[in-house]
């Protein structure tokens, strides 16, 4: 199940979802179950990775390490792409030690397809529930639920059935994440990326909590000891959390109103039209020298056409590869663009 294909369901579940309620998910037994099933055959996954002939095992795994608490987040997807690397090994090297652990690999991938199928398709309903509780009047709701989808994938890949608590339960609270996210994140006029957004949290937390203790605003160097993080780190997030000043305030002279601060825009700018075309000419001509990947995840990840800018990681779910391989591919194609654009005597910097 990819973000793709949950797509096509938040804009199905988007046009009745006042009607839908919570739904019969599985039981806490299924949904344990079918937690413990996917975790004991991403386990196993990961074993088999470990114990392949050691020229294999280099190639598969290429330099990274299973951790403890590494294993469990976005599993799925890291092993998704290990097993890709795997079956590209043994069409090149005719190793019939391969053969084995290739076909056992493919059966656990398979096992752990249906149960993490299994989980996303009977908590479906959970995500339209939830939706209803936000407000929907600043996000589009198909976009909202799309949000919430998110969150339903990672708590899926993060779902410890050990713990004893029901996987809807798990669940909401990704779902809530995600949601909340996407306000905050469009509630600025300047979007911030993802792990900025993450260290703002954080600030204000500390603040609030130092606030409280100390009886007075804490400074810069008690952030920055109680984030551990440096004070330049702290300076940088601080300015971030002004807002635009409203046009109402540029002007200190109240016999001036803010009209005579905004340029006359009935009659267009020629040397702003002209500038805007020739920047579309080139970006054009620039997309042409990229494969046609390169040109999707370029497009995705600068917001072309309007559109939002997306994350590596939402990129990753969108062209179906891993996190990583999107920013090799970014990185390929912006070098690809650098060197287009010395060729016909356009500075990069």
């Amino acid at each position: 199940m990819t973000f793709k294909a949950l797509t096509g369901e938040a804009e199905k579940l988007s046009e009745f979802v006042d009607e839908t309620p919570l739904g019969e998910c599985a039981s806490k037994d299924e949904q344990l179950r079918l937690g413990r099933e996917l975790r004991e055959a991403a386990a196993s996954q990961i074993e088999l990775f470990q114990e392949l002939p050691s020229p294999c095992r280099e190639y598969v795994l290429n330099g990274e390490q299973f951790g403890t608490n590494e294993e469990t987040v976005w599993a799925f997807e890291r092993l998704e792409k290990h097993y890709e690397r795997l079956v590209t090994f043994a069409s090149v090297h005719n190793d019939a030690r391969i053969l084995e652990p290739l076909a056992q690999a493919r059966r656990l991938k398979r096992r752990m397809g249906r149960a993490r199928d299994a989980l996303i398709l009977t908590n479906l309903g959970i995500v339209p529930f939830i939706v209803k509780d936000f407000g929907i009047n600043r996000i589009p709701l198909t976009d909202l639920i799309q949000e919430g989808y998110l969150g339903l994938l990672k708590a899926v890949d993060r779902f410890d059935p050990d713990r004893g608590f029901a996987f809807s339960t798990y669940a909401s609270w990704w779902i809530r994440r995600a949601l909340n996210d996407a306000f905050t994140y469009r509630a600025r006029l300047i979007r911030l990326p993802e792990n900025v957004r993450r260290d703002l949290r954080y600030l204000r937390l500390a603040s609030t909590e130092l606030e409280a203790s100390l009886g007075r605003d804490p400074t810069e160097k008690e952030l920055a000891a109680r984030l551990r993080m440096t004070t330049k780190r702290v300076k940088k997030l601080l300015s971030v959390v002004k807002e635009p000043s409203a046009l109402e305030d540029l002007g200190g002279n109240e016999d001036h109103n803010w009209d005579s601060f905004i340029e006359e825009t009935g009659t267009p700018n020629p040397l702003e039209s002209t500038l805007r075309d020739e920047m579309r000419e080139h970006t054009g001509q620039a997309l042409k020298t990229l494969t046609e990947r390169e040109q999707a995840v370029v497009r995705l990840r600068f917001g072309f056409e309007g559109s939002d800018d997306h994350s590596l990681a939402q990129i990753s779910r969108v062209v179906g590869v891993s996190r990583e391989r999107v920013r090799q591919i970014e990185q390929k194609a912006l070098e690809k663009i650098r060197r287009w654009a010395r060729r016909i005597g356009i500075s990069d910097r």
